[in-house]
């Protein structure tokens, strides 16, 4: 299976049908979350105590004002978000890599629309993290 999902067809394929995804999420007006992991999330202005550790997943949700200010821009998903409350948020642009998005769903339900098996270079050494992510919070929701 690493034959395909590292293959060069395959990832920019699933990063086509991320941006898809994405793209009609948007137009709909329909708000979501998505899974990453922290090494993949730039922050500007950085602010480093929030993923002190480069391998964990991060959610986020895309609601209110995070997700007006979604945009796509060259292969990259960036928005604006607050972290911290009351009179510690600190707001800050979030961007990250189409590609590096391990899973979309929907906030009014949680229905799972995506999970990103691709592994790209320099990124085939999570591919059993995002799989056992995957398999945990879809359990009880596959059929066999």
């Amino acid at each position: 299976m690493e034959n395909i999902t590292s293959s060069d067809k395959f990832v920019a394929i699933t990063q086509r049908y991320i941006e898809d995804i994405l793209n009609l999420l948007i137009e709909r007006g329909e708000e979501f979350s998505i899974v990453t992991i922290s090494q993949f999330i730039n922050l500007s202005p950085n602010i480093p105590e929030l993923f002190p550790k480069k391998d964990e997943h991060v959610r986020f949700d895309l609601a209110g004002y995070s997700f007006e200010t979604l945009e796509i821009q060259d292969g990259k998903l960036v928005f604006q978000a607050g972290f911290g409350q009351g009179v510690n948020i600190k707001e800050s642009r979030v961007t990250i890599d189409t590609i590096r998005i391990l899973q979309i769903a929907l906030l009014s339900d949680g229905s799972l629309l995506l999970a990103n098996f691709s592994t790209p270079p320099h990124r085939k050494e999570e591919k059993k993290d995002r799989t056992k992510l995957f398999l945990e919070k879809n359990r009880g929701k596959l059929k066999k």
